[in-house]
């Protein structure tokens, strides 16, 4: 048992060798054969060389002096010890064998019962004889592969998609891709505790799908329609273990692998990395051949020469303390013999050549030498002493990206994997993989989770399926196993959308996860009844300049963007008129804003940078101007010559604190260069030094917290699924849009909850008790965010017990105009406003900001105090707004929406001693 474990050792760590190797620095290689030579070799090697032993020799000399005691001055002779293995030491050895022989039984009857079901495929249907294979048109499986020379395609395929795949799996057929699949099985089988033997086994088969894609690229005129064929063939059945499946290992990388790339040949020669694994191996596991070699004839004392004719030698080996060492070799010289200690420290050796030594060694201690003086049959006490000059060799671990050690919770099909890793699962069973971390994962599985959760659902015969199927109008549709269409729901970047697919391009699709059954109904509710298809889509940029009618740059050009989420991204136009929108969707519009300008809604451009002119607007009419020079921007103690928004812009992470100087304080510091006020700014990083700790600028998604690890825009509309009416609300006839804020917390957990609206604390009460049901959110991808995040939720009640799904727009194509501009909006505001007395008396002033919505009908509703100055200012300013009617509304892809809308309004009183 010990020398094939020691081969299993060694085999295991010849095939995580090639595969670390091929991971590192082949795996995106385009040479696909070579790649397969490699992956063949790692196999055969991994089999054939932990057969072997290469040995080294090592010369040890003979003592010089004469010798009169064979032991330490300490050493205890006894009588013979009788070596006993413990029996608990010989349970655990047979329990390890029993289970390591029962995993090889149970993939040896599971191969036996794929194949005995493919052999009844086989025999109840007839084969047609085309183009030297045997094709097997046979509705079981729903996918199409190969397996030996049988290509099985079901009945649903169309000729024109049975052309394609026919050319596909004729590679497998010819290339004999069955015979790397059979080495690999057994490889698996036999090493079915690596890790490494479940990963090479993908990596040969996604070489095959590599090779087979390669050559029926070549032969397929029309690339697009192989690459349809492709998606069509995503969602299949089961695949057996030595077949090579049309569909397997589906995904962008294998897209990306068609393309046409022309490499260096140069780039082979990383074949030669797998050198350090022979030389790391082969040293690792070369064995010593000591050989006794005299430098002179030791004097040997006449009353110890019979010691030195002698063959047996029994003993015990401890340390300095006196403890017995486990795992000490002793080796005899001359020879390749010798044993290791017990767990009691205990060792017996036999048939000794006259005249050798012996050599003790172990990790952690000098090694010893025994000159050949031992009387025959006696024990002998070993004291060995700790070597200071060691060192303990590193380890290989994989990692998290924290530095912990990776130990995910493994859930398959819903049940929770007691031995928690992967081994024993058939890879080409797997429906479908999902990795939860952090919150997401804990919110589900509890403290289970927190390492991390992998869930799979295995792929299952009755189970029904999915397929996406690819037109070559760049189109996308759902059918199901019988190639019948189903309308499943359609979910793009997290958001979902009736026609998704026709609307979606496919060029744009980043991957495609499908869930069905329990999975989408759990998930959705009734809507996922009939599967469900979440898509991602790729974070695009948009890039352009914005122009005037002569084609010269506009400065501080507002743009916005708005995607089917309602999420609002925003870029403004610097000195050159150039601008870059991040994260823009694929159905996004983005709109321009300049005043004296028209106002511009544009589709966006991924291909190029865009170039956008705007016109002038003929009725604008600006204000009087006012002329405001530019405060004076220093950064860290230095002037620059930048206005602040720039500086701050250039700074981007590495913005700090911000300090405003005005009137005197600035020009006694900065004489007459500070009379048009100071900003000074000091860097994050200067802050940082002086001992201040300036919180972490957010400029990118990554930089906020996630709910479910979605966009942390998103939970509004979970909160709006959570909320009801309340039916006292509804018997006080109270409605409206409620505002409330709360604080995500850098543990994930929300506080400071409070509502931001005057409407009915009935109403706002019901959002505040949806949100403490939160589940812990995702702490920010940028770990450098170490500040709690405030955020804010609106929700819509409108009677009889209606809540809104349907949010407000930001921004729209027309945004909504007031007859006669917002001068005349603002002069309507003045001439109504009637200055609380009581506000009067007490000097009450300032400016409230009113948020309402200006509806479809051009009228006011859902008004709310975005910020307040006093109930009984806000008040009032909530009266004069509700007056406030004759909107032109708002206008999105030629219909009348909602808008929101904001207005300032100021109270101010005369200067007088008082106030």
């Amino acid at each position: 048992m010990e020398a094939f474990a020691f081969y299993l050792l060694k085999s295991v760590i010849w095939l995580t060798g090639f595969a670390i190797v091929y991971l590192l620095f082949l795996k995106k290689e385009r040479f696909f054969r070579l790649k397969r030579f490699y992956l063949v070799a790692g196999i055969l090697i991994s089999f054939i060389f932990p057969l072997f032993t290469f040995h080294y020799q090592v010369e040890i000399p003979a003592p010089e002096a004469t010798v009169t005691s064979a032991f330490p001055p300490d050493a205890v002779i006894a009588p013979a010890i009788q070596t006993v293995e413990g029996s608990k030491q010989s349970d655990l050895r047979s329990l390890l064998l029993l289970a390591y022989l029962s995993g090889i039984l149970l993939f040896a009857l599971n191969h036996a019962r794929l194949l005995m079901k493919l052999a009844q495929t086989i025999s109840r249907n007839k084969a047609s004889n085309s183009e030297r294979v045997k094709l097997m048109r046979v509705s079981e499986y729903s996918g199409s592969f190969s397996f030996f020379n049988f290509v099985f395609i079901n009945p649903s395929v169309d000729e024109k998609e049975q052309e394609v795949i026919m050319k596909h799996e004729l590679v497998h057929v010819n290339q004999k891709h069955w015979i790397d699949l059979m080495l690999v099985e057994i490889l698996r089988m036999i090493q079915w505790i690596n890790p490494f033997a479940w990963i090479y086994n993908g990596f040969i088969r996604q070489n095959h799908e590599y090779i087979a894609d390669q050559v029926a690229m070549q032969q397929t005129p029309d690339q697009a329609v192989y690459k349809a064929v492709l998606v069509n063939q995503l969602f299949g059945s089961k695949v057996f273990s030595l077949s090579n499946s049309f569909s397997y290992s589906l995904d962008k990388k294998r897209f990306d692998m068609m393309k046409k790339i022309v490499a260096s040949p140069y780039r082979k020669l990383r074949l030669l990395f797998v050198l350090p694994v022979f030389a790391i191996v082969f040293y690792a596991f070369a064995s010593p051949s000591y050989s006794y070699k005299t430098i002179s004839e030791p004097m040997m004392n006449p009353s110890l020469t019979s010691l030195a004719i002698q063959k047996d030698a029994k003993g015990i080996v401890v340390n300095e303390e006196g403890k017995p060492l486990q795992g000490v070799k002793i080796i005899v010289a001359k020879s390749v013999a010798g044993v290791i200690t017990d767990a009691r420290g205990r060792f017996a050796i036999s048939k000794i050549p006259d005249g050798s030594s012996l050599m003790f060694s172990c990790k952690g201690y000098k090694t010893y030498t025994m000159p050949p003086l031992m009387a025959s049959n006696s024990a002998l006490y070993i004291r060995l002493v700790k070597d200071p000059d060691y060192r303990e060799q590193a380890e290989i671990r994989i990692r998290n990206a924290d530095g912990s050690e990776a130990k995910p919770l493994i859930v398959i099909d819903g049940l929770i994997n007691d031995k928690q890793d992967l081994k024993g699962i058939d890879p080409n069973t797997i429906g479908s993989m999902t990795i939860l971390k952090d919150q997401s994962a804990t919110e589900k599985y509890g403290e289970d989770g927190n390492d991390g959760v992998i869930e799979i659902t295995t792929k299952k015969s009755d189970a029904g399926s999915l397929t996406v199927d690819s037109f070559y109008q760049k189109t996308l549709s759902v059918k199901a196993g019988d190639g019948s269409e189903v309308k499943a729901l359609i979910v793009v970047d997290g958001v979902i959308i009736e026609n998704g697919l026709k609307k979606t391009d496919p060029e744009a699709i980043l991957s495609i996860s499908v869930l069905k059954d329990k999975a989408a109904i759990d998930k959705y509710g009734d809507k996922g009844k009939d599967g469900v298809i979440e898509i991602t889509t790729y974070q695009k940029i948009v890039k352009g300049v914005v122009v005037d009618a002569e084609g010269q740059p506009i400065e501080g050009v507002a743009i916005n963007t708005t995607g089917t989420a309602g999420n609002v991204y925003t870029a403004t136009t610097g000195k050159d008129g150039r601008f870059v929108l991040n994260y823009v969707q694929a159905d996004a519009s983005i709109q321009l804003y300049c005043r004296g300008y028209k106002l511009l809604s544009v589709k966006p451009d991924f291909s190029k940078e865009m170039n956008i002119k705007l016109e002038k607007d003929p009725d604008f009419k600006a204000p009087p101007s006012i002329q405001r020079p530019n405060p004076l921007v220093v950064i860290d103690g230095v002037i620059i010559d930048k206005n602040y928004q720039d500086a701050v812009k250039d700074l981007g992470y590495n913005r700090g604190v911000v300090k405003n100087l005005f009137g005197k304080e600035a020009t006694d510091k900065y004489g007459e260069k500070g009379a048009n006020g100071v900003f000074e700014i000091t860097t994050r990083k200067k802050a940082l030094e002086m001992g201040l700790n300036p919180p972490y600028p957010r400029l990118a998604p990554q930089d906020y917290p996630t709910f479910g690890g979605k966009d942390h825009k998103l939970f509004n509309d979970w909160v709006t699924a959570q909320v009801k009416y309340p039916p006292e609300a509804t018997a006080k006839n109270a409605e409206g849009y409620v505002s409330v804020s709360f604080t995500v917390e850098m543990d994930g957990t929300i506080n400071n909850i409070k509502s931001a609206s005057a409407t009915d604390p009935l109403l706002s009460n019901e959002v505040m008790r949806a949100i403490k049901t939160s589940p812990k959110w995702d702490r920010p991808k940028n770990n450098e965010i170490n500040e709690p995040f405030n955020l804010m939720v609106t929700v819509g009640f409108k009677l009889p017990d209606q809540i809104v799904k349907q949010l407000p727009y930001v921004v729209v194509q027309d945004m909504p105009v007031y007859p006669g501009g917002e001068t005349a909006l603002l002069k309507f505001i003045a001439d109504n406003i009637i200055y609380p007395e009581a506000a009067k008396a007490d000097t009450i002033q300032g400016r409230v900001i009113v948020r309402f919505i200006v509806n479809k009908e051009g009228n006011t509703e859902g008004i709310d105090i975005l910020k307040g100055v006093h109930p009984l200012l806000d008040a009032e300013a909530i009266r004069v707004v509700k007056k406030i009617t004759g909107f032109k509304p708002g206008m999105q892809e030629g219909k009348a929406v909602n808008v929101w809308y904001m207005v300032p309004i100021n109270f101010g009183l005369p200067y007088t001693k008082k106030n």
